[in-house]
């Protein structure tokens, strides 16, 4: 997807953000693009990305959302951006944290959602730093689990051919068996938090291994 940030006001005084896709004849675009908008419309939450409209035509598609005056979470930590205290960071974890639970164990008469692309570039910051979890287009929905059990014990889509996400955001289990359930946006959200914690980004070029994944190199003496 192309993005193109904006921060002309709307009708309200606001700004909003834009996105736009070009197709190309593209199915797996033109999914991504439904799912995106069909997810966002059903699950509001404080701490979800408010979409406020979309338009298709003339071969691109457009995603029209509230505008997040402090970038993503990624250009916090890692882009030169403005420093986060350790409140500041706390707070950010916790919105994304109350938006997951939220997708995971929703009101009554809705399915619980996997997410399915958790990282520090989903997590965008309002001009309050605000967490507002975002890019719902390989989102899942999978069944309730019944009473009494958690629904990362339960809740799967079984098996999927074909891994979709960040390979660094990703667990084994994901990536090597393509077992799909609310866990796997769980342990993203693990890798987020080690990025909170240590500042470093969730993978990294190295000049003799080649790509170095966080939560291999950190985990072990975070724990």
């Amino acid at each position: 997807m192309n993005s193109f940030l904006s921060s002309e006001p709307n009708p309200t005084g606001a700004g909003v953000r834009l996105e736009q896709v070009c197709m190309m004849d593209s199915s797996q675009l033109r999914r991504s693009f439904q799912t995106e908008v069909e997810k966002l419309s059903k699950f509001r939450h404080p701490n979800i990305i408010d979409l406020l409209g979309f338009s298709e035509g003339g071969g691109s598609m457009c995603l029209i959302y509230s505008f997040m005056e402090n970038r993503a979470l990624e250009d916090q930590l890692h882009k030169g951006h403005n420093f986060l205290s350790w409140p500041q960071r706390v707070g950010i974890a916790e919105g994304a944290a109350a938006a997951l639970q939220f997708l995971h164990s929703p009101p009554a008469g809705q399915e619980p959602l996997i997410h399915g692309d958790v990282k520090s570039s989903n997590i965008l910051l309002d001009k309050h730093l605000v967490a507002k979890l975002s890019d719902f287009g390989l989102a899942r929905c999978v069944p309730r689990p019944p009473s009494g059990c958690s629904v990362t014990q339960t809740a799967s889509v079984g098996k999927t051919a074909t891994v979709r996400g960040t390979l660094a955001y990703l667990p084994d289990e994901y990536v090597r068996k393509g077992e799909l359930c609310t866990a796997v946006d769980v342990y993203s959200f693990g890798v987020v938090l080690l990025e909170v914690l240590t500042g470093r980004p969730a993978s990294e070029q190295d000049r003799t291994s080649g790509e170095k994944f966080l939560v291999r190199t950190h985990a072990p003496s975070c724990v």
